[in-house]
């Protein structure tokens, strides 16, 4: 075998190897947030808690968590969240403080909202339980516009606590149950937003792996075949 030949051979080995090695990798991916999505969708389908700890540390271990909570809303010092799209309308989430029987307050998603069905909101003043689904806040990216005091884009528990001197407050957002009404806001608008790709990822890469081999072995035999004919 020539120099060139050993050159080819390792190299394409080299090239093939990494390329099933990200195709396992993507296998054990997969699997991995197969077991996510199931856990996740078992939360939430799960029954409701009634017992939040007095201090949640471990975020990711109650995110998507159902609970139930008895309170009262605190409407004067809800906001909107624009540019939410439900069935392909522009809208608003209306996010609303809820204070909690233990004094602690939580900050709850009501909903998705229209301009035309703004004067249509419930507002309920008595005490009341609600049920929903814990969520870590999105985090700001680089589109996102930052929170003033009169426009809110994104939920900041922190900011919401201390323009409003709230002092104890749960770090997750509670997105309120689908109610069986017509009401506005329209609750239940808890999203998984977790891709699941995995799978297309895995086949691109043993795809690529095989084609490598393929070029390998084409290459080969047309060079053993040129050596043929020169002989």
């Amino acid at each position: 075998m020539n120099k060139r030949k050993i050159i080819v051979t390792i190299m394409s080995i080299s090239m093939i190897a990494i390329m099933l090695r990200l195709g396992f990798w993507q296998v054990e991916r997969l699997e991995w947030k197969e077991n996510l999505l199931a856990k996740i969708e078992s939360q939430m389908n799960g029954k409701a808690s009634t017992q939040i700890p007095s201090e949640i540390t471990d975020l990711e271990a109650w995110d998507y968590r159902r609970i139930s909570a008895k309170g009262n809303y605190l409407h004067k010092q809800e906001f909107f969240l624009p540019h939410r799209v439900f069935k392909g309308k522009d809208g608003k989430h209306l996010i609303t403080p809820f204070k909690m029987d233990d004094d602690r307050i939580i900050l709850v998603n009501r909903g998705w909202v229209d301009k035309q069905n703004m004067g249509n909101i419930i507002r309920d003043n008595n005490e009341i339980e609600l049920s929903g689904v814990l969520k870590i806040p999105n985090v700001k990216n680089y589109f996102t516009p930052e929170n003033t005091i009169d426009t809110k884009y994104l939920v900041d528990i922190k900011e919401i606590g201390l323009e409003n001197n709230f002092d104890k407050m749960v770090n997750l957002l509670l997105y309120l149950d689908k109610q069986d009404n017509d009401n506005y806001p329209i609750a239940g608008q808890v999203q998984i937003n977790i891709p699941n790709d995995h799978f297309q990822y895995m086949i691109f890469w043993f795809f690529m792996g095989f084609v490598q081999f393929v070029i390998f072995v084409i290459y080969m035999k047309q060079d053993s075949d040129v050596k043929n004919e020169s002989i």
